[in-house]
């Protein structure tokens, strides 16, 4: 951060020591989560780099990991003030050791604990796929926005990884497995537009776009879940030796790749905007 540049930031509210399973995945996979998230940090430098911030501003990073994205926005834009929040305390500690001088805080994003009208923008990458409330953590968003304020985010859709549910569903149905057709899916860009809309953002835009990746095998693309924290199956949920064989027949089938297993990623872009004349409900 600039030296010439003082900034003055909300007071730092109480540490969330709420449970969660989102939270402690995300602090245990926090030392190996830079290495692995290769597709994450793509994501945080192509929206850095579509980002337009004044000089000076107050700038959130909701789901900061180890500050990152941050890291992108100073070196493109050095006299913002950051704020980077985070629910995993690992990740906080991490952020802390690779991003000296981030003011953070811990917290959840569905409910950001800062006053109103506090920050000129709020930015996220690869964070808000997590969150089970979207309308609430969206007006959230709102809340803490200065008239005038930007919301840029990106984050996985409904559509990444859907070559693994496809294999592990159909896995099930020969296994009599009913328990994996439980598993969770991520917000699809409908799911998206409604919650922005709900939030009363006085204008905004989404935008869905495919990338994908190659895996070797289907242990691959578990070991990469787990080692960005995104493992949220139950403790005591186990897919076993069997149904992954079968799995792994039925993808390498289905979606022939030469070099291993392809693997779509779906990314849901968002531009909002918060009015200049203040909404007060």
């Amino acid at each position: 951060m600039s030296e010439s540049v003082r900034c003055r930031f909300p007071e730092s509210p109480h540490r969330d020591d709420r449970p969660g399973i989102v939270r402690r995945n995300f602090s245990r996979a926090a030392t190996s989560y830079d290495a692995a998230a290769m597709i994450q940090r793509e994501i945080a430098r192509e929206l850095a780099s579509r980002l337009e911030l004044a000089a000076g501003g107050l700038l959130l990073d909701v789901g900061a990991g180890t500050g990152a994205l941050l890291a992108d926005i100073n070196r493109r834009w050095p006299q913002q003030c950051p704020v980077a929040l985070d629910v995993a305390s690992g990740m906080i500690e991490q952020g802390r050791r690779d991003a000296r001088g981030l003011r953070w805080v811990q917290a959840d994003a569905g409910a950001l604990p800062f006053r109103r009208n506090v920050f000129d923008a709020v930015v996220s990458a690869s964070s808000y796929q997590w969150v089970e409330d979207l309308p609430a953590a969206f007006r959230s968003v709102r809340k803490v926005l200065k008239p005038g304020g930007v919301f840029q985010a990106a984050f996985f859709g409904h559509d990444t990884l859907r070559e693994f549910f496809a294999a592990l569903e159909f896995a099930a149905l020969l296994g009599s497995r009913k328990d994996v057709f439980e598993l969770g899916r991520l917000p699809t860009s409908g799911t998206v537009e409604s919650a922005l809309s709900q939030a009363r953002f006085d204008s905004w835009q989404t935008r869905a776009q495919q990338r994908t990746v190659v895996f070797s095998d289907l242990r691959g693309i578990l070991r990469w879940l787990r080692s960005v924290g995104g493992n949220s199956l139950r403790s005591n949920f186990f897919l076993g030796p069997q149904l992954l064989r079968r799995a792994e027949m039925y993808y390498r089938e289905k979606f022939p790749q030469r070099n291993g297993l392809v693997a779509t990623f779906e990314i849901i872009w968002i531009t909002a905007q918060k009015a200049t004349e203040e909404w007060d409900g």
